[in-house]
């Protein structure tokens, strides 16, 4: 049972969950700025972390806690003195820099010192290469290991290339944190990557520092005049790294014919089936591999609901009843809501060779949601149990593909507790940490640890039960020494599912339409939408952008906001979710999604294709596929529609009177409709009638400015009404949002 809780400008403030409906606990508490961003997230009902966020003037994300663990620099003073001193101190901490001078502190000199510019830092390397485009100068991470020791603070100075593409990684350490103004650090050679690329853009080199030395020195050969992937070769010796892709054979990678990965040598894998819509099906190993075969299953939406791991001995594969059968419960938008094992004991055969098994439904996890996701309830709870019996001869194909089995059984039904009895168990909920790309960097139990210092009877301080911490290399392949995993927790680099029963540990990743490879930095199949970017390799990740972008992978419609000013009573919360929730109902892909610049699924890259200049005095601006809207402080008229499918919305949406021009009061929801207003200028312009039907020519209602219109083309509707699209709008909104290619 979940509990959402609102306040007066609908923006979520609480986040309550309970087994029972009895006993309640507070998962999530939000604290918002005066002027609308988010400004502090507490964890948990005994408070077990709380995450503050700081922005630049621009509205980008500049740091969230301090960049070190220190109570006495962090922004909330998470257990150190003042109010908070009963949150557990701080495991994870970032910030990121984009020019000097991005950020001042309103607050004094403290904050400022913390998240100040790097100053200084040993040759041939400098960081006044100041960025003004949204990308990202440097990050500092700061990450706590199991026993809550802070590790050495790791900062990562970029560069890249004149298409903003990452071109190499350079990481310090810093030795004089007094004052945490990063004035004394000196070049460290671990960690540092590099990265180069082809005419294509297909990465041609990579190279990778681990803790001890060289790591990878990739050099990738592709199939001759094609973007696929033959095999690399490795200049570092083999078995330097446990987890770091060795150098392979000619032709160690191979494809289908439309361009799908079939076969991986070096990792087993002899056969990859794929589905008519692009999905992994199924996974084969070669002959003698221990390694597990796998198979999956999906709805009609392309959402995953059943991965079965099929494990081996001495390379034979096991009857199905060592089968393990994950599947997930997902809400109507694809999240997952839950996921459920299961499998079966021994089988035992009795002299008249029946066989007699229990097969066992196991509730696993149970994911917790808030703004985002906030982290699982680990369950393991023991659902039903089936004892099935039947003649011993090819009893294992007595399975249907989902795992269940084509007979009579008889199912038992728990019911573990009296209803009269009420329990509530600490540890079993795991919070996710997570930076601006989605990447979980650290996992926490839902208890807090209390610390005794000077053993006088009285707490000092709470630390976290912390359970997992991770670091990533850009493209997301793991540090070695900085992550550490005793959670099993699902999901890893920008959020999305881990397959580790594939290539091991963090190195297979699970996106909506494909999976991705964080050590080689490609996706296995070619992207679904490669005929609408031709600019692109179609087996990139995030256009090789991968610090500022995560990649949406297989999500038609975006929708993204970028301002300085809001108007006068917008609501960014109400807006995003209503514009969504609107043209999903008006025909847009289900994945179509409204996001601000600061959230996780920013996506500000070349990729997208957008139509304005940065060198504009433009301030903001909101993306759906070819359709783009922009906020420009300089007009005073409410919106206009202009060339390729520029869209434009001026704050303030002013009125005249008096015959000057005032700014009006206007409710959130009013932005909405004229967002969808200008919006449909865009659509009957795709649609081939922007400039030749309706009223002047501007694909408005034809009634004008009636109170009579039908759709939001009215003026009045546009304003008042709210009502939407035409049936005619829709149709071409379903055509462009991808709705065809299902």
């Amino acid at each position: 049972m979940k509990t959402y809780i609102y306040d007066a400008d609908n923006r979520l403030v609480y986040v309550e969950t309970s087994n029972d409906g009895i006993i309640w606990d507070n998962d999530a508490y939000y604290k918002y700025y005066e002027h609308g961003p988010l400004a502090r997230v507490e964890l948990g009902q005994q408070r077990v972390q709380g995450l503050d966020y700081a922005y630049t003037l621009q509205g980008w994300l500049k740091g969230v806690n301090a960049n070190e663990l220190d109570p006495a620099k962090d922004m909330g003073a998470d257990g150190g003195s003042g109010i908070n001193y009963k949150v557990a101190k701080d495991v994870f901490a970032f910030d990121l820099g984009y020019f000097s001078g991005d950020y001042v502190s309103i607050g004094g000199t403290g904050l400022t010192e913390d998240l100040n510019d790097v100053t200084s830092i040993t040759a041939p390397y400098n960081s006044n290469n100041s960025l003004y485009n949204g990308n990202i100068k440097y990050m500092t991470t700061a990450l706590a290991d199991q026993t809550n020791t802070p590790l050495n603070l790791n900062l990562n100075l970029y560069n890249y290339d004149q298409l903003n593409r990452i071109r190499e990684s350079h990481s310090y350490i810093g030795d004089n944190m007094l004052l945490n103004t990063f004035s004394d650090i000196t070049l460290n050679t671990a960690y540092y990557s590099e990265y180069n690329y082809s005419e294509n853009g297909n990465i041609e080199i990579l190279k990778r520092n681990g803790d001890a030395g060289a790591m990878d020195d990739l050099v990738y050969t592709y199939y001759t005049g094609t973007n696929k992937l033959s095999h690399v070769d490795d200049g570092v010796n083999a078995g330097s790294y446990a987890t770091d892709i060795d150098g392979q054979n000619v032709g160690n990678y191979s494809y289908d014919a439309i361009g799908n990965l079939v076969s991986d040598v070096t990792e087993e894998i002899a056969d990859i089936k794929w589905t008519n819509s692009g999905k992994v099906k199924s996974i084969i190993r070669t002959a003698g591999s221990n390694m597990p075969d796998l198979a999956f299953s999906y709805d009609g939406m392309g959402n995953r609901i059943l991965k079965i791991e099929k494990p081996k001995n001495s390379g034979v594969l096991l009857n199905q009843e060592k089968w393990v059968f994950t599947h997930y419960v997902r809400d109507a938008q694809g999240n997952i809501m839950a996921t459920y094992e299961q499998k079966w004991d021994t089988p035992v055969v009795n002299a008249n060779n029946i066989t007699t098994f229990t097969e066992t439904y196991i509730l696993k996890e149970q994911v917790l949601y808030g703004s985002s996701r906030l982290g699982v309830r680990k369950v393991d709870e023991v659902l039903t149990e089936a004892t099935s019996s039947h003649n011993n001869v090819n009893y294992s194909m007595n399975y249907n593909l989902d795992g269940s089995f084509r007979g009579n059984y008889t199912t038992i039904n728990y019911n573990v507790l009296p209803t009269n009895l009420h329990t509530h168990t600490r540890g079993e909920k795991i919070y996710e940490l997570s930076n601006h790309l989605g990447n979980v960097m650290a996992t926490v139990s839902d208890k807090a640890l209390p610390i005794d210092n000077d053993a006088d009877g009285v707490i000092d301080f709470y630390n976290a039960d912390l359970l997992s911490y991770s670091d990533y290399y850009p493209f997301g392949s793991l540090k070695p020494s900085r992550n550490a995993n005793t959670s099993d927790y699902r999901f890893g680099f920008n959020g999305q599912e881990k397959d580790d029963e594939i290539k091991g540990s963090g190195n297979s990743i699970n996106y909506l339409a494909r999976v991705y490879d964080p050590r080689l930095g490609k996706f296995l199949s070619v992207d679904p939408l490669t005929k609408k970017f031709p600019m692109l390799t179609p087996y990139q990740f995030a256009s090789n952008t991968p610090i500022q972008a995560i990649d949406l992978d297989g999500l038609e419609g975006l929708v993204v906001v970028k301002m300085d000013k809001p108007p006068t009573n917008f609501n960014k919360t109400v807006f995003a979710k209503e514009l969504q929730q609107r043209l999903i109902e008006s025909g847009a892909h289900k994945d179509t999604r409204v996001v601000f610049e600061n959230s996780k699924a920013y996506n500000d890259i070349g990729a997208w294709n957008r139509f304005w200049d940065y060198e504009s005095d433009q301030s903001a601006t909101i993306t759906i596929r070819d359709m783009n809207i922009v906020w420009d402080a300089g007009r005073t008229d409410a919106g206009g529609y202009g060339e390729d499918g520029q869209i434009v919305i001026y704050r303030g949406l002013v009125g005249i009177k008096n015959n000057a021009a005032k700014e009006r009061e206007l409710p959130t929801s009013t932005y909405v409709n004229v967002a969808l207003h200008e919006i449909g200028h865009a659509v009957y312009d795709f649609f081939g009638k922007e400039k030749t039907d309706n009223q002047n020519g501007l694909g408005h209602d034809a009634k004008g400015d009636s109170k009579t219109g039908t759709d939001i083309m009215d003026y009045d509707a546009a304003y008042k009404k709210g009502t939407g699209f035409s049936d005619e709008q829709k149709e071409v909104i379903k055509e462009k949002a991808g709705e065809d290619e299902e």
